[in-house]
Formats: C-alpha cells, structure tokens, sequence
C-alpha cells in the first residue's frame, strides 16, 4: 500500500519525500533506503529535526535513471542501449 500522500500545489518546483515515499518509489524498505545513503547511493537527507528527513524529488529520479541505465548495460559489459 502506497504511503499517504501529502497535498502539495503543483507550482513546487521539487517537492520533497519522506523515507516512507522514497521506500516506496524505490520499492524496498525504509531500511534499504537508509543503506543506501550509508554506502553513499543516494545523497544525504535534509534534516529537518532527528526524526524527520526528507529528500528531493529530483535526487530520487536521477537515482532511479541510474539503476536504469545500469540494468540497460548488455552481459558483455558494452555500452547501455538506447
């Protein structure tokens, strides 16, 4: 089940994501997501207090692309494909 969403305006220009939204555009775990910041996959999140983090959308996405283009890449390690 996806995490509760939040209302926000279409004007913002990169909105924001809690771990829970990270997690669950990544799919995986909170715990997943904060592996990944330690072996340094994904950035650091703005820390808005100890308990509450959240992380540009734009940070997200570019992971994504990322994992994405890694998958493309053929068995014998050539260029991703287009």
């Amino acid at each position: 089940m996806p995490p509760r969403v939040r209302y926000r305006p279409p004007s913002s220009p990169d909105p924001l994501l809690t771990t829970n939204e990270v997690a669950w555009r990544l799919r995986c775990s909170t715990r997943t997501v904060w592996r990944y910041v330690a072996q340094g996959l994904l950035p650091q999140p703005i820390r808005l207090s100890p308990q509450k983090c959240l992380w540009r959308e734009s940070a997200i996405q570019l992971f994504l692309q990322s994992r994405a283009a890694e998958r493309r890449v053929d068995s014998s390690g050539g260029p991703a494909v287009a």
